[in-house]
C-alpha cells in the first residue's frame, strides 16, 4: 500500500489501451457485462444525470462508459492520461456528436471555473502519488464544478480491506511472474481510508460523502465511492 509512488502509470495505461477488448483496455478485465451495466447504472443514479448536464469523465479509458451515458446528458468531455486510450475512445465514439475526448490529468484540468454540472472519475484517485496530490485533484474538481454540481469519485481501495484483497490476489490461478507484477502494481496504488478522503476533501473546500459500491459490482468487497459537493 503506497502513500507515495513514482510508478509509470502513463506507460501502464498506454499498454492496457492496446488490449484486445475494451474491458481489458480499461482495467475491467475481470468484469462481466452485468457488472458493467450495474456500474453505468450506479454512475447515472448517483449523479442524477439529466439532458441538461455537462459531464466531465476523468480517466475515460476507451470511452465505453461515455458511450453508454451519452443519450442521457447534454455533453461529455472525457479525459485520460493515456493518449492511446484517448485515441481508442475517440474511435469508439466517433459517431456520437455530444462526446469528445482529450489527453488530460486530474491534477491539471485547465478548464474554466464552473464548466461542468457533473464530474465522474472511476478508479482514478488510487493512481495518484499521495494525499497531497488527492487534495490538488479535489481542488481542481471544485474549480471546474458548478456551484450546485456533483462529483462522483468511484471505486477507491479501502486500506481496512487490504488483507481481503490480497487473499484474492494470492489465490489467482496465474504464473508467479504475473502475481509478482500484480503485487508491484498494488504496492504502487494509493489506499486512503474513507475518513482520510473526507478530511482531504474538507481541506480542499468540498464536502465528501462516502457510499458503498453496489454489491453486483465485483470491486464492492474492498472499495468505496466518494461523492463531492461544494459547501452550501
Amino acid at each position: 500500500m503506497s502513500t507515495s509512488n513514482s510508478f509509470d502509470w502513463i506507460s501502464f495505461w498506454d499498454k492496457k489501451a492496446q488490449s484486445s477488448t475494451d474491458f481489458q483496455a480499461t482495467g475491467r478485465g475481470s468484469m462481466d457485462i452485468l457488472g458493467f451495466l450495474h456500474t453505468v447504472r450506479e454512475i447515472s443514479l448517483t449523479l442524477q444525470l439529466t439532458r441538461d448536464d455537462s459531464l466531465l469523465d476523468i480517466g475515460c479509458g476507451t470511452g465505453i462508459i461515455d458511450m453508454a451515458l451519452s443519450p442521457w446528458v447534454k455533453s461529455i468531455n472525457g479525459i485520460d492520461i493515456s493518449d492511446r486510450a484517448v485515441n481508442r475512445a475517440s474511435d469508439n465514439c466517433k459517431n456520437i456528436p455530444n462526446v469528445k475526448f482529450s489527453v488530460g490529468d486530474i491534477t491539471k484540468l485547465g478548464r474554466e471555473t464552473g464548466t461542468f454540472s457533473k464530474v465522474c472519475g472511476y478508479s482514478v484517485l488510487q493512481y495518484l502519488r499521495d494525499e497531497q496530490e488527492v487534495r490538488t485533484a479535489f481542488e481542481c474538481i471544485g474549480s471546474v464544478l458548478k456551484s450546485d454540481g456533483v462529483a462522483f469519485m468511484a471505486a477507491n481501495p479501502d486500506p481496512a480491506k487490504f488483507k481481503d484483497y490480497m487473499k484474492i490476489v494470492d489465490a489467482q490461478n496465474c504464473s508467479t511472474h504475473e502475481k509478482e507484477l500484480s503485487k508491484k502494481i498494488i504496492d504502487a496504488t494509493l489506499w486512503l481510508s474513507p475518513e482520510k478522503m473526507i478530511e482531504v476533501a474538507e481541506k480542499a473546500g468540498l464536502i465528501a460523502t462516502i457510499q458503498n459500491i453496489n454489491v453486483e459490482i465485483w470491486q464492492s468487497f474492498y472499495m468505496y465511492n466518494v461523492i463531492l459537493k461544494h459547501r452550501t
